[in-house]
């Protein structure tokens, strides 16, 4: 017999090994998975099988039995049009049921299972799947650790958490929004999420280069440094591209002579303005981009107020608004003008395009947009889209010493840092500010100094205030032990400063904390506070809430009316008129809002909340405990961020140690953002084409 006929050639035998070692990556655990999943099924839908004898079903009978009782007794609706084997086995890999049935309905009944072998990570493009999730599934079907397939998903999933999360390598202070990442940055970041081996970069880079040749991720080179490449999401390098050139536009857009104003600057109490608070209103009113800066009590509410009135007088039509209802609220408070909030402005409700867009702009002549360190690229894109350059004058006012936006961005410090927009910064605190220990104590901390403890304390610091002048709104209560810090804190809330003020705990007081986790964080301070000032509402079914509960919003809900970061007090459960139940919600300008009772899913307790959660709100008393238990959260923009939160009485409880760590600790609240490279260089080009 021919040799030939019974053996294999090694180039043959290289390519079946190949081919089996290929497979044997994907197929692994996919029948123990088929095992794994009947017995799930069986002791879920078979009446009278639980866990013990279904695997007995399986193991002592087989599949097909094991297939047909569960065809008996398994709801239609439960299989989703997927072939009940592959039903199986996707369960025994770990999908849940409301996984396969966004898989069924996007990629096909026939076809999950035959994605879930290849390539898992394709589920991360579904609903509500995230990258942890897929390769949850991807590890349990037999994936490498290092196959190509996993490191793109990785690839994504590092520059989406450094988007949302921030970087790892970081750590606490670092809170996300970046918009890109440094090639360099993102091959080490994704190997330190994916846990590869030491070394393992070279593998990232390899398929980040495929990426970006096949176009799904974007590399920006800068012209003065061609070494470095910036690697983008699209989505991300498109848009801040685009809020790059809107305000490129907007601020290439001709000044116009300064209105006469004299009169209304000089008279109706605005003799009071500082020369910097003149110099701001004029700013605003010629140039078509302006940035208008300051810490609490530099009056910046004052100048916003002479220039609406200098807006009157001219007889221009404005705007006021600001990101959130609250800020929005005390902006048409301090001014005596209507302000609403950016997406009441735009009449932008939901997903659908606003009401005012790029083709359909505002008519007015001026726009005054306060708290604007809160705006990220999203909102500067649908905001600045519906300005008219031609007509539109803009003064953005805000403190960018504060945290940065939540979202993608750093708006307005970016804006600042570019140099070519007038930015007048106010920095006299007023001489009533100046006698306030509260006032004292925001920027004391902003310029990195201890707040003082006393009133006392205050007149030895400050030249000419007797310290019978000193106002009492800021103390500093020292509590070594976290058990110590939680119990007065508690107290504080719901008692003593509540009787010390004639104030509703509810209304006027609110607890602010570094962080949600820990023994001391905002979950559990939360049921603490429930417990102690409303233990017997009437219980609901969602997130442990009852009737009586202040709650925060944590997402945008435009049918409700209600942004993200609003609080509520729900004031009682009711029926709809479709019979189905619902709540009760007051806001805080005391609007009722009927709420669908799934609604409150977005939700959480907000009797205590984060730093970021309070940005451009504010309440009468203000409560901030502070414990290195908060060590990774510990810096200078969130203490300051946390103090100026109080309008009539701030306290910090906890330790002294702690306070100076987070004085000490600027942090790093840098981000990977170009918008403002972006718009310097659009904003050349426009005029160098003029």
């Amino acid at each position: 017999m021919n040799k030939s006929h019974n053996t294999i050639s090694s180039n043959t035998k290289e390519a079946v090994t190949k081919e089996v070692v290929a497979s044997a990556n994907v197929l692994t655990a996919v029948r123990p998975a088929l095992r794994d999943g009947l017995i799930k099924l069986l002791a879920k839908y078979a009446p009278g099988i639980g866990p013990a004898k279904a695997q007995k079903l399986v193991d002592e009978e087989g599949t097909a039995t094991a297939i047909a009782t569960l065809r008996k007794h398994i709801p239609r609706s439960a299989q989703h049009d997927v072939p009940l084997e592959d039903l199986a086995e996707l369960y025994g890999l770990g999908l849940t049921d409301s996984v396969i049935k966004s898989a069924a309905l996007t990629l096909g009944p026939d076809r999950i299972l035959a994605v879930v072998r290849t390539d898992p990570y394709k589920l991360c493009k579904l609903p509500r799947v995230g990258f942890l999730t897929a390769d949850k599934i991807a590890r349990n079907a037999g994936l490498r650790k290092d196959s190509p397939e996993r490191i793109r998903a990785g690839i994504f999933y590092a520059l989406e958490t450094a988007l949302n999360e921030g970087l790892r390598a970081i750590g606490g202070h670092d809170t996300g929004g970046h918009t890109h990442l440094p090639y360099n940055t993102l091959t080490k970041e994704a190997s330190k999420l994916l846990g590869l081996d030491a070394g393992s970069e070279d593998l990232v880079a390899e398929q980040v280069r495929k990426l970006l040749e096949d176009g799904e991720l974007v590399a920006e080179i800068d012209p003065e440094r061609p070494e470095e490449w910036y690697i983008y999401l699209p989505r991300l390098s498109s848009l801040e591209s685009r809020v790059a050139k809107l305000l490129a536009k907007l601020a290439a857009a001709p000044r116009d002579k300064l209105p006469e104003v004299a009169a209304v600057l000089s008279g109706n109490g605005a003799e009071q303005l500082t020369a910097k608070q003149r110099a701001a209103i004029k700013m605003a009113l010629a140039c078509p981009l302006s940035v208008l800066t300051g810490g609490p009590g530099t009056g910046k509410t004052t100048a916003i107020r002479a220039l609406c009135r200098a807006f009157r007088h001219i007889d221009a039509s404005f705007a006021l608004c600001a990101p959130t209802g609250k800020a929005a609220k005390r902006l048409a408070e301090a001014t005596g003008e209507d302000a609403k909030t950016i997406h009441r402005l735009l009449e932008w409700k939901g997903y659908e395009k606003p009401k005012y867009n790029e083709r359909n702009r505002l008519e007015i002549d001026y726009l005054v947009v306060d708290e604007a360190s809160m705006i990220d690229l999203y909102i500067a894109n649908t905001l600045f889209s519906a300005i008219n350059p031609a007509r539109t004058k803009v003064l953005l006012v805000g403190d960018p010493d504060q945290l940065p936006p939540v979202g993608p961005g750093n708006f307005l410090r970016d804006i600042i840092n570019t140099k070519q927009v007038p930015v007048v910064e106010l920095d006299l605190v007023f001489r009533q500010a100046a006698r306030s220990l509260l006032r004292q104590a925001s920027w004391r901390v902003r310029q990195g100094l201890p707040p003082y403890m006393s009133k006392t304390e205050l007149a030895k610091g400050e030249a000419g205030i007797d310290p019978e002048d000193v106002v009492e709104d800021f103390y500093f209560i020292e509590r070594r032990k976290n058990e110590e810090i939680l119990e007065l804190v508690l107290d504080l809330a719901t008692t003593r400063i509540p009787r010390y003020m004639k104030c509703d705990p509810l209304l006027d007081v609110q607890i602010v904390v570094p962080q949600r986790t820990t023994k001391i964080g905002g979950t559990e301070i939360n049921l603490q506070v429930q417990k102690r000032l409303n233990p017997n509402g009437e219980r609901l079914p969602i997130n442990g809430f009852r009737v009586g509960d202040k709650l925060l919003n944590k997402r945008n809900n435009y049918e409700l009316g209600l942004m993200n970061g609003e609080t509520v007090i729900i004031k009682a459960k009711i029926v709809d008129d479709q019979g189905r139940p619902a709540v009760l919600l007051e806001t805080v300008d005391g609007e009722i809002v009927e709420a669908p009772l799934p609604s409150l899913k977005t939700f959480a307790l907000g009797y205590a909340v984060t730093c970021h959660s309070m940005q451009g709100s504010e309440s009468r008393a203000v409560i901030v405990p502070i414990s290195t238990a908060y060590f990774s959260m510990l810096s200078r923009p969130l203490l300051y961020t946390a103090i100026t939160r109080a309008k009539d009485l701030c306290v910090l409880v906890g330790q002294k140690r702690a306070t100076i760590m987070a004085i000490r600790n600027q942090g790093d609240y840098t981000r990977h953002s170009r918008l403002g490279i972006k718009f310097a260089a659009e904003l050349a080009a426009l005029q160098e084409s003029v």
